[in-house]
């Protein structure tokens, strides 16, 4: 399941490039967030599920604002100006600020290998973000802030999600999470809507957000979620780099630079420690700076 879930939201990173510019980005993640939502009904059907929806939706709503509305239109305004692989690996500090989130807020105690790993994670960032971080027009720097900012997003929610969901099915966190998002972007995405109508390809790309990267990809996500720690589901990030780059090589003849492939080896190292992926000696000692 990890893999496909990888593979999925590597696709996403390829999706949105393509449509970012002709939708916008609030407009796309709109049309991508109801196109899901949409989706999800028919796996809605019993008196009993509905009636878990109308109970927490308060939460769900809350939910999905912030692991998916808000994420995702950050991405998406990152998308208009750097390539699928470079957006994919700004998102993999995700398992990072996961952990990060989980030790500041709820106390989950961290060892010296995780240590390690958040510090060879953020040297990662700096490594493929050197040169590029300028705020003036036609820089990078904002769309590296907000790509940034939607690991953040994707922390809390993560482990928000696992504390207060934990007893649900995973349909119904998924589809209440998702219901939530396309609420939250419905009335910002039609104000923004372009008055240009998109061609064909944008929408398509829409489309397979939705149902694939989004509608599939969250129900995968949630039974995950299940099943593992919100730290170690966010590993999924490890693979999905690999993905967004495959993709956007293969579709939009988009690169690998020698400091991406560096700052991507550095990166994915530092969240393999940081999850423990690696066993080490270092990740057997004891913890430090728990709560």
């Amino acid at each position: 399941m990890l893999v496909a879930l990888a593979a999925l939201w590597g696709a996403s990173f390829l999706f949105m490039r393509i449509a970012a510019t002709p939708f916008g980005p609030v407009p796309m993640i709109a049309g991508r967030m109801f196109i899901a939502a949409i989706a999800f009904l028919p796996l809605i059907r019993r008196r009993e599920e509905f009636a878990l929806l109308r109970g927490h939706w308060r939460p769900l709503l809350g939910n999905g604002l912030l692991s998916a509305a808000i994420p995702f239109c950050l991405l998406a305004y990152t998308s208009l100006s750097l390539t699928a692989g470079f957006t994919s690996l700004l998102n993999a500090l995700t398992p990072i600020t996961t952990a990060v989130i989980a030790w500041l807020f709820w106390g989950n105690r961290l060892r010296r290998s995780q240590w390690v790993g958040l510090g060879l994670g953020l040297s990662g960032v700096a490594i493929l973000c050197w040169g590029r971080m300028s705020f003036r027009e036609g820089g990078s720097g904002w769309a590296i802030v907000t790509a940034v900012l939607a690991t953040f997003c994707y922390g809390l929610g993560g482990n928000y999600a696992k504390r207060r969901f934990a007893h649900l099915p995973a349909n119904i966190t998924a589809a209440g999470t998702l219901t939530g998002a396309a609420l939250a972007t419905l009335i910002p995405g039609a104000a923004l809507w372009p008055t240009i109508n998109p061609s064909a390809i944008p929408w398509i790309s829409v489309v397979l957000l939705g149902i694939l990267c989004t509608s599939v990809a969250y129900l995968l996500y949630f039974r995950l979620l299940l099943s593992a720690t919100a730290t170690q589901v966010a590993s999924v990030t490890f693979l999905v780099p690999v993905f967004a780059i495959l993709w956007g090589a293969l579709f939009l003849g988009e690169g690998l630079t020698l400091q991406m492939a560096i700052a991507s080896v550095v990166i994915l190292t530092g969240t393999a420690l940081a999850n423990g992926v690696f066993s080490t000696r270092a990740f057997l000692s004891p913890p430090i700076g728990g709560r």
